[in-house]
């Protein structure tokens, strides 16, 4: 029998377990409840290529992973959640470029590359039009118009949230206005092959699908007498979940009860793009009471997240439902669940009883799924939560490890030499200059990089291959010094790197450079020289990026049991 935090989360865990072995915070994915949102929506689209999840929603590549496994395609609104999809499995076939901004110059090259490019606006529908024209091939992609309806959509209970949630509301900055859509298509040379509208977000009743896929038949009937080869209805997303105890919302299953039969599938395919109803309720966060304090009357119980990975939560007051292992904190009583920031709203439950939970407990947070990691932020020094996943075994397992500090903006983009003199070497006629300085350096370098190590040599005894893009090697090491160093690391891997990666893109000779763009270095333990040296790459699929013939193939690796462990970024 599922607990009340297991039937919420979809999540069967013991939360102290997982404290221990991953710490907090952590998102928490279920692969099942995932997979079972997602076969509710191919109910209705008939098939798992024409549910587009919308990277913006949740950004996170074992998100991604999983869905392109399972055939989903991807909404993208910028080049970068393209290469976000396609490094996850996600074929430009299964691609759908939407902005209110679009490059055009993209979505040329998404189009010849097979993808689907949804027109926001009359100027790029018109634009686009002629560069497809001078073009002495069409492309293989599709093009779809995303409509402004001329009809109301309402939501049943009135929130404040929902004057920045109502994107098909006639005052909205998105698509092309419904009354003005025929005259528009009428005098383009293009072939339009689809039609798009999106209700709005936390959509708390059927009537506007219903309603938004009777429009878009119509509309779609117009256009096909024009010529227009119209086979793809996308309804967009926008159907809400409910994030509290009293909230009530359709679900997924009710959704494709209700529109089944509506669709028209002599003539029709039909698309959707869940963000909340397909990730929302998918994935939980794992937190732990990091302090209670006690003041006039109240105890606040302090966790160690709040606005930095849950703004959605706490600015547009979208409480979530908090538990502790055995029992859900409950929204009234005289405590409250705060977060750990500078900031007088960073409040998590407004009104709770906290009970006997001391400080150290764990507590997970439900539904954080969609929009509460991609819109985390580093206010007051934050870094992003890793995220684990169960899988359909039970297992949890570390999926994406929390943000490096290192790499975070503020660090990588600094110049260290721009802000004038900083050192206390004295200036002018003392300065060394020249030769003087160069003998100086020469007493401060290393023997072992000037000479000693054009000897290091390695040797690659073993390779096993267990499954599609992971390679496990036993590497010979042998050095004039007791260690293995960074630069000889970084030579024994990326050598390892370059064959993994070609034998990866199905490549059985290498005819010209591979070009390593990025590297990552992590040295977190020492690695004896003169023995065999376990390594690990894990490699993503293979980007081909729209419009060019380089191929990108990123690779995650860890030599000697996580010692050293990094990123290379290359260019076959």
């Amino acid at each position: 029998m599922s607990t009340p935090m297991q039937s919420v989360t979809g999540l069967d865990i013991n939360l102290f377990a997982l404290e221990r072995e991953f710490g907090t915070p952590n998102f928490i994915l279920s692969e099942s409840r995932l997979k079972q949102n997602l076969s509710e929506f191919v109910r209705f689209t008939g098939s798992a290529e024409r549910v587009f999840f919308p990277v913006k929603a949740n950004p996170a590549l074992p998100v991604l992973t999983l869905l392109a496994s399972a055939g989903c395609g991807a909404d993208c609104s910028s080049p970068h959640e393209v290469q976000l999809a396609t490094l996850a499995g996600v074929p430009f076939s299964r691609i759908l470029y939407t902005s209110p901004v679009t490059d055009l110059d993209f979505a040329l090259k998404l189009l010849t590359a097979g993808a689907a490019v949804v027109i926001d606006n009359e100027e790029d529908l018109f634009d686009i039009d002629r560069r497809l024209a001078a073009l002495e091939s069409p492309p293989t992609g599709r093009i779809l118009v995303r409509v402004n309806p001329d009809f109301p959509i309402r939501y049943g209970k009135k929130a404040d949230y929902q004057t920045l949630t109502a994107h098909a509301a006639e005052s909205s900055k998105f698509g092309i206005a419904a009354e003005a859509l025929v005259d528009i298509t009428a005098r383009l040379r293009l072939r339009i092959s689809g039609l798009h509208l999106h209700v709005g977000t936390q959509m708390d009743r059927l009537e506007p699908f219903e309603d938004a896929l009777t429009h878009l038949h119509k509309w779609a009937d117009a256009l096909r007498a024009q010529g227009h080869p119209v086979e793809l209805l996308d309804l967009g997303g926008g159907l809400g979940i409910p994030f509290g105890p009293e909230d009530h919302f359709p679900n997924a299953s009710e959704f494709a009860d209700r529109l089944l039969p509506f669709r028209r599938t002599d003539i029709y395919h039909y698309a959707v793009e869940p963000g909340h109803a397909l990730i929302g309720n998918a994935v939980s966060l794992l937190t732990e009471l990091v302090k209670i304090k006690p003041s006039r009357g109240k105890r606040w119980g302090v966790a160690n997240v709040g606005t930095d990975t849950l703004a959605k939560v706490t600015l547009l007051r979208w409480q979530h439902r908090v538990f502790a292992q055995d029992r859900e904190l409950p929204w009234q009583g005289n405590d409250i669940l705060a977060g750990p920031l500078c900031f007088a709203g960073d409040v998590l439950l407004h009104e709770t009883d906290l009970g006997e939970l001391a400080t150290g407990t764990p507590l997970l947070i439900s539904s954080t799924g969609a929009y509460c990691g991609a819109l985390s932020n580093r206010f007051n020094g934050r870094l992003a939560a890793g995220m684990l996943v169960q899988g359909l075994d039970g297992k949890v397992r570390r999926a994406q490890d929390p943000e490096n500090g290192l790499l975070e903006p503020a660090i990588q983009g600094f110049a260290w030499a721009s802000l004038g003199e900083t050192s206390s070497r004295p200036m002018g006629d003392e300065a060394l200059l020249g030769e003087d300085l160069v003998r100086e350096f020469y007493r401060l370098g290393s023997p072992y990089l000037w000479h000693l190590a054009a000897a290091d040599q390695y040797k690659i005894t073993e390779v096993r291959s267990p499954r599609t893009g992971l390679y496990e090697l036993k590497i010979l090491t042998r050095s004039a010094v007791n260690f293995v160093s960074a630069p000889f690391s970084l030579r024994l891997v990326g050598d390892a790197a370059i064959m993994a990666a070609l034998h990866h893109a199905g490549i059985t000779q290498k005819t010209k450079p591979v070009w390593g763009r990025t590297v990552l270095l992590e040295c977190r333990d020492q690695i004896a020289s003169g023995g065999i040296l376990d390594c690990r790459l894990e490699l993503s699929p293979i980007h081909h990026h729209p419009g060019s013939e380089n191929r990108k193939v990123w690779v995650r690796f860890e030599l000697d049991h996580k010692k050293f462990v990094g990123h290379l970024e290359m260019v076959l």
